[in-house]
């Protein structure tokens, strides 16, 4: 088995949860950097999924929240709260890059339903398992009002469509993890996107934090559920908890903004060494107000903010600078002692 590389876009979930009921394996699919096919032996347990899609919820935010069920289960997850999806972060795009594994130019789904979808030629990861090992049991509950047509086909063995009511989503995928066999489960819940239309998105809004609190719970309740299968100890389960987009402080969402796109994803599994992906510094969109030197030569800001009055000892500054393009080479950061530390993106 190949070592996974980590995208942090939903189109890698996709692909996880292929290669993680195609290989039989004893380690999870994101294995250790560095680590070599010849450190995994052969497991015969059985490979389960259960993915959990969070409509919504904003990567920045639920790091900010610091929940205590993610917090835990980060301990044993790859995991990031900075995911950028697709440039238009609608329910219809972003879940079908979820379900495809491939973006809004192959899959051609850019409005906020799936009209126009290139299924044929880029079909759900539910349908590739399923051509793949045609005896895989997979079941969808979903809340997502979307969701009751569209996305899903004749690979699922049951699909439940609970439109609105998270609660009934978890009581029923609690049941149907005690009891059922199947393979995949895909769990979808939407109070956190409802509660960031209505109020808005951020840890600002009383009501938003408040669905992302209970949704922390339901996490916790069917991983607890999983755990405590009578079947668990002949099975090999990976846990993937994602959002499938953010929103902004004014409750609108879907589209290019860092806000709109920012997502979470864990993938979570007993053996799994704690691997946080942080943040990088390129490729991101920044927001807010900068200064603008329509010509920078020979023009300069300066400061007298205590707050850069560093006194006798080392420190850095640190810049992030756009530039549009040159002949010269100017000089960004100029201080009178000490060491300036220029990052420049874009």
């Amino acid at each position: 088995m190949k070592q996974a590389k980590f995208d942090l876009g939903l189109s890698f979930v996709a692909m996880v949860l292929l290669a993680g009921l195609l290989v039989a394996c004893n380690k999870p699919v994101l294995l250790e950097a560095g680590q070599d096919d010849d450190d995994i032996t052969l497991n015969l347990k059985k490979k389960k999924v259960l993915l959990i899609a969070l409509d919504g919820v904003v990567g920045a935010a639920l790091e900010e929240m610091k929940l205590p069920v993610f917090t835990r289960i980060a301990e044993k997850s790859v995991y990031s709260y900075y995911g950028l999806i697709d440039t238009i972060s609608n329910n219809g795009t972003v879940w079908a890059d979820l379900l495809t594994g491939t973006r809004l130019n192959k899959h051609q789904v850019k409005t906020e339903n799936f009209s126009g979808a290139n299924f044929s030629q880029y079909p759900s990861f539910l349908k590739r398992l399923k051509d793949s090992k045609t005896d895989l049991r997979m079941m969808a509950i979903t809340t997502l009002p979307l969701l009751a047509t569209g996305a899903f086909g004749t690979e699922l063995e049951k699909h439940l469509h609970l439109a609105d009511n998270d609660m009934a989503a978890r009581d029923s995928a609690v049941g149907r993890l005690q009891k059922d066999n199947m393979d995949v489960l895909v769990v979808d819940f939407s109070s956190a996107l409802r509660a960031g239309k209505s109020y808005g998105f951020g840890t600002a809004v009383s009501q938003y934090r408040t669905a992302l609190q209970q949704l922390d719970t339901y996490i916790d309740d069917l991983i607890y559920t999983v755990e405590h299968r009578d079947t668990y100890d002949s099975e090999d389960w990976m846990v993937i908890v994602t959002s499938t987009h953010g929103g902004r402080a004014d409750g609108s969402y879907g589209g290019s903004s860092a806000a709109d796109r920012n997502v979470f994803s864990f993938y979570y599994s007993p053996g799994q060494k704690k691997t946080s992906i942080p943040r990088p510094l390129v490729n991101v969109p920044y927001e807010g107000n900068f200064v603008y030197f329509s010509n920078p030569l020979n023009k300069s800001a300066v400061t007298n903010n205590p707050a850069f009055k560093f006194g006798q000892q080392d420190f850095t500054v640190e810049l992030r600078v756009k530039t549009t393009g040159g002949p010269y080479d100017p000089v960004y950061i100029e201080t009178r002692t000490g060491i300036a530390e220029l990052i420049q993106v874009g």
